[in-house]
């Protein structure tokens, strides 16, 4: 049996899916990716001139009087846009790009023997009756195809 996807549950909390980081986290997952601090908070903030300053108290010791909490946000934001969140990716989205034109109209053509999927303006032309049977290997094609691209795009790089 194919392995499943667990489904992100949107009505969880954000504890539950990450822990609040130490000031050493935020720092280490900065430098990480070879981020100032500046660099760091213009991603999660509009701050620009002192952003540094905000994300300078992130990193700071909790017991010093500067030390100020990253927002859990705000950090989920920075883990997920810098590849760093511990169970989430974030991938393009692939909507209408001639790449899934192509893997969509291949599909139709294979799977439910539909010539194009260009509107043509013709009842006949534009309607087709389909079985369940094609219909589901057309959606079991698709969904492999996602899969797959899914998977691709969050393998770790060769570099």
């Amino acid at each position: 049996m194919p392995a499943t996807i667990a489904p992100l549950r949107l009505n969880s909390s954000i504890l539950e899916r990450l822990p609040r980081p130490t000031p050493a986290a935020v720092r280490a997952a900065r430098e990480r990716i070879g981020f100032s601090q500046t660099r760091a908070a213009a991603l999660v903030s509009e701050a620009t001139k002192a952003g540094y300053k905000t994300w300078a108290a992130y990193e700071t010791p909790e017991d010093h009087p500067n030390h100020r909490a990253i927002p859990l946000a705000s950090w989920e934001v920075f883990l997920l846009l810098t590849q760093q969140h511990p169970s989430l990716r974030l991938l393009p989205r692939a909507n209408g790009t001639p790449e899934v034109e192509a893997v969509v109209g291949q599909i139709a053509r294979d799977e439910l023997g539909v010539e194009t999927l260009e509107l043509r303006n013709s009842d006949a032309l534009d309607f087709y009756d389909l079985s369940v049977t094609g219909l589901r290997r057309a959606l079991v094609a698709a969904y492999n195809a996602g899969r797959l691209s899914a998977e691709m795009a969050t393998a770790p790089s060769a570099e």
